[in-house]
């Protein structure tokens, strides 16, 4: 496959490759988003479903104070409890976790905390606001963490679900006696705007658990009401993804020109700016400090400005003092 980091460029002819699946579930409490999730993930793992050698080939993520356990007598599946604050990092950590494991399916039920629960983005957004800081400056702090969280739900080497909680109305409708009533609906899903284009497909579910694409590249629900989405449904989208050929190994690029080990003054690259986040991670006073800190430590790795050792000790360092924050935080709101 050809792209534009390549260094000679070129048009190719477009083939189709097997891809991973990248669904969004979105609904009302009550909608079975959960259920739905758990057997649409059965029918994306189930060609050789007993040739792994047992255990289970689903990983979900559980936000919602681990009420999917309610199902583990009907699907097997492994779970991770996130409690809040739900922040950013801790979805991106669970999606590397669950590829280093080697799951076939992974499920974030729910993705809508990582932007409207505690310690979500628009939380977050709020309390440096209310510091301080003007909402532009604030979104463009928060804004590349919404874009990393994207960039490792797409680039992910799992089958991915992503649940969303709907914002709720009601809509007043003529019952078969003739009589106007009210009804509950889901509206826009409670993530940030444009979530739904990072997913190939898309499906609202309401209360009887029927399930309407709103996005749909494959084309196999487009017009149809599905009744409560199944392991067919999720064999349905495998087999359409399954159409194509192994994509090709991408081509490395040049790797980069190496910095010199030691600079002028005698410091190792990278060392001064590593120092002085230590120094900032023993002063920080809230875990927002923290999460400020870790971006500069992601943007060194990206501009290789960090090596691998000195990243290790910014994250060793993080993860002590978040762990220190914490217990004083649980007390000052008690």
């Amino acid at each position: 496959m050809n792209t534009l980091s390549s260094s000679t460029p070129s048009f190719q002819k477009a083939q189709r490759i097997i891809k991973k699946a990248r669904i969004g579930l979105c609904g009302a409490a009550g909608s079975g988003k959960t259920l739905s999730a758990l057997k649409i993930a059965c029918g994306l793992c189930a060609r050789g479903a007993s040739a792994s050698g047992g255990g289970s080939r689903i990983a979900l993520v559980d936000t919602e104070n681990n009420s999917s356990v309610l199902y583990a007598d009907r699907i097997d599946f492994d779970v991770l409890n996130i409690e809040p604050p739900f922040e950013i990092d801790k979805y991106i950590k669970a999606i590397h976790q669950a590829e280093a494991a080697g799951y076939d399916v992974l499920i974030l039920d729910s993705i809508s905390h990582a932007w409207a629960g505690e310690g979500g983005l628009l939380d977050t957004q709020g309390k440096l606001a209310d510091g301080g800081m003007n909402s532009f400056t604030a979104w463009r702090k928060l804004t590349p963490q919404h874009n990393s969280f994207i960039e490792a739900m797409i680039r992910s080497k799992l089958h991915l679900i992503a649940t969303m909680r709907s914002k709720m109305d009601y809509v007043v409708e003529t019952n078969d006696k003739g009589k106007s009533v009210p009804k509950k609906v889901g509206l826009a899903p409670v993530q940030r705007e444009g979530m739904d284009y990072e997913f190939d497909i898309v499906l609202d579910l309401d209360l009887n658990h029927n399930a309407q694409s709103t996005k749909d590249r494959s084309s196999l629900f487009d017009g149809r009401l599905v009744s409560k989405p199944d392991e067919k449904i999720g064999k349905q989208i495998l087999e359409w993804l399954d159409r194509g050929q192994q994509p090709a190994p991408e081509a490395k690029a040049p790797g980069p020109v190496k910095a010199p080990l030691f600079n002028e003054s005698g410091f190792q690259a990278g060392e001064k700016e590593t120092i002085a986040m230590l120094e900032a991670i023993q002063k920080a006073a809230s875990t927002e400090r923290l999460n400020s800190i870790d971006q500069s430590r992601l943007k060194g790795i990206d501009t290789k400005k960090l090596n691998e050792n000195q990243a290790k000790r910014l994250t060793d360092a993080i993860d002590l003092r978040r762990s220190q924050l914490q217990p004083a935080s649980h007390t000052k709101a008690a």
